[in-house]
């Protein structure tokens, strides 16, 4: 027997083991000692417990032929068969074994798991409900546990429901607050989703794990600052933690603290030294830095240990176009497209290289494939929209219309309009939508708006118009 199994049972369980090894040494042996149902039991749980399936499994044949009549075994069989993706099998037995007068509430347990796993979710709740509903004393590791399925399977608010029961029954299972605070989390709301695992880490403040999910929370919900102190929470208790390292990396870089971001990737190269995607990262903070020399370096980096990377070809073209060649960055971009037909990023790097070259018949078309993708960027409406404008103002009007319907809260989107509607002649409208985007806007994109239509600075019934707001 493993020795090293042992450290996994208190004391009391001194019985259990003695049945494991018991159990292993008539194997070894080829022997046939006697088990009573009682000892194969443990036996068994003792695997299933180590999550070794495949020796529970054994146990359990083994088992199911000395008591083909145990319930206990055949519901242990069932654990085993689900594990092993045969629902199917598991629910045949299960509904037997249900039909007993003292059925046993883990039986509806396992039979909501194998209906689970078979995609019957309501099949699956019917019997966790049931299951739930005759749990006597055991209520709460029973709500836990159904919530815990749920959760797995992806049925997140059922598996709130299961879960906020568990906690009102079990106050001291702190363990509740990390699966509220995933599944909270899994349905968007972050905000929750920091307080359950603020309320976890009151109790366990030194889980890594749970510092590091506190960190994604508030990486999403915009929080910087907070997102890198639990990462470097979890870094202090385990400073192995690479994706930790990586996380907070990202977060650094959006940040725009690009040296320190290029710090901690390569923390994080220190412990995962095979990923590409890393030096591309590195590489793209370099860009961010204008140090374009030292970025190509990273970028060609990546793609020797990655040739599939798209992020690196896309990055090497855009500093190719910079420093050498537009054309060779374009056909660096395309080997991007080609590796990820659909990468926005990719598609708008590519639009803005024809534009410089010129070639504007292939950067309206790119637009107009990236507008259908990628409506939600602002960036890729004034793209277009200016592209348009300088051959066919009316539809890059039109098109500036659709933009500002899409985004209508979106100030910029409403000067761009304003700029088209003035340079032709629409007086009227103009300053409608100038106005509008005007009151909303910063100093800095005021000041940006002037300079990419520095005739307005000129023109007196607009600087009358932006005197008055």
């Amino acid at each position: 027997m493993d020795e090293k199994k042992d450290w996994f049972f208190e004391e009391d369980n001194s019985d259990m083991l003695e049945s494991v090894r018991r159990f292993e040494d008539m194997l070894d042996h080829k022997a046939r000692y006697f088990f009573d149902v009682h000892e194969l039991e443990d036996v068994i749980d003792y695997y299933l417990d180590m999550g070794d399936f495949n020796h529970a499994a054994r146990v359990a044949k083994y088992a199911m032929n000395t008591y083909p009549g145990s319930e206990s075994i055949q519901q242990r069989v069932c654990e085993i068969l689900i594990d092993k993706g045969r629902p199917a099998e598991a629910v045949q037995i299960l509904e037997r074994l249900s039909g007993s007068a003292d059925c046993d509430y883990e039986v509806y347990l396992l039979k909501g798991e194998a209906l689970l796993q078979m995609d019957k979710t309501r099949e699956s709740l019917r019997a966790f409900e049931k299951g739930y509903s005759i749990s006597g004393e055991d209520k709460d590791s029973a709500a836990h546990r159904i919530g815990i399925l749920l959760e797995r399977s992806g049925q997140y608010l059922m598996a709130l429901r299961y879960l906020e029961e568990a906690r009102s029954l079990s106050s001291e299972d702190y363990m509740i607050y990390y699966d509220l605070a995933y599944c909270w989390e899994k349905l968007d709301d972050c905000k929750k989703s920091v307080l359950f695992y603020q309320k976890f880490l009151d109790e366990d403040p030194f889980s890594e794990h749970v510092w590091y999910n506190l960190g994604i929370a508030y990486g999403r919900l915009g929080n910087f600052d907070k997102a890198v102190e639990s990462y470097d929470f979890a870094i202090a208790i385990n400073e192995h933690y690479a994706s930790a390292y990586f996380n907070k990396a990202n977060i650094l870089a959006e940040k725009g603290l690009y040296e320190e971001s290029i710090l901690a990737y390569k923390e994080f190269i220190a412990l995962e030294s095979d990923s590409a995607a890393a030096y591309c990262y590195i590489g793209e903070n370099y860009e961010k830095l204008q140090d374009d020399e030292t970025a190509l370096e990273f970028y060609r980096y990546a793609l020797g240990m990655d040739a599939t990377l798209a992020a690196a070809w896309l990055g090497l073209g855009l500093v190719t176009c910079k420093l050498t060649s537009v054309e060779e960055g374009i056909k660096h971009i395309e080997k991007a497209l080609e590796l990820t037909p659909e990468y926005p990023e990719a598609m708008l790097a590519l639009a803005r290289a024809c534009v410089s070259i010129p070639d504007l018949p292939r950067a309206l078309n790119v637009y107009r494939q990236l507008i259908q993708i990628e409506k939600e960027d602002p960036e890729v409406w004034i793209g277009y929209g200016d592209l348009l404008f300088q051959e066919q103002p009316d539809l890059a009007i039109s098109t500036m219309e659709q933009a500002c319907q899409t985004h209508p809260g979106n100030h910029v989107l409403h000067l761009r309009l304003a700029a088209y509607l003035l340079l032709s002649q629409h007086q009227d409208e103009g300053l409608s939508h100038l106005r509008r985007g005007w009151v909303a806007a910063s100093s800095e994109e005021r000041q940006s708006f002037l300079e990419d239509f520095p005739l307005f600075a000129q023109d007196p019934q607009i600087k009358q118009c932006l005197q008055e707001l």
